[in-house]
């Protein structure tokens, strides 16, 4: 269970954001269900940002109905390149937390 309330807030947003992406597909709950391999009470959870829900079903779940490349890129360390040279003085160097 989330504990964080902005954690709670970005679950929240992306639940919305997933279900207004799931209807602009046209898609009902049950299809989302059998494309999935989720269940109909999942797919709400998911919707209204239920942090309980695996990660293994809202990965299910967004590849659906957004485009994987797209979130690749969105983790992809690569992206980060120019801002990791700017910051390098404040990159750990070490996992004690000393820089």
């Amino acid at each position: 269970m989330l504990k964080n309330i902005a954690t709670e807030r970005l679950a929240k947003q992306l639940g919305h954001n997933l279900k207004q992406k799931r209807l602009m597909r046209n898609l009902r709950i049950v299809d989302m269900a059998k494309s999935t391999a989720l269940s109909a009470s999942t797919i709400k959870r998911i919707e209204n940002g239920d942090g309980g829900v695996s990660f293994d079903s809202w990965l299910r779940y967004m590849r659906r109905v957004s485009d994987v490349k797209k979130m690749l890129e969105m983790t992809s360390i690569y992206e980060d390149v120019i801002d990791l040279a700017i910051n390098e003085e404040n990159i750990r160097k070490r996992s004690s937390g000393k820089l």
